[in-house]
């Protein structure tokens, strides 16, 4: 699977999971966040990583900022 269709493929809610992921938030936070629940933060997560074809969180991340969809969250506390 190649970078676009991936990006076609994510919706904005999972590139925003995702995002906030990155910046490491835990799901409880991101779901406080985006008011929504932890469940709905999951359901996002799971979504992004087999479009992603990750095994993890982290990997899904990893895969998004490798494929330009995500920023890098470097230097951020």
């Amino acid at each position: 699977m190649d970078g676009s269709s991936v990006e076609s493929n994510l919706t904005e809610r999972e590139r925003d999971v995702l995002q906030l992921i990155a910046s490491g938030k835990s799901s409880k936070e991101i779901a406080r966040h985006l008011g929504i629940s932890i469940g709905g933060v999951n359901f996002h997560i799971l979504n992004a990583m087999k479009k992603l074809g990750a095994a993890t969180r982290a990997h899904a991340v990893a895969r998004a900022i490798f494929l330009g969809l995500l920023l890098p969250e470097i230097g951020r506390n």
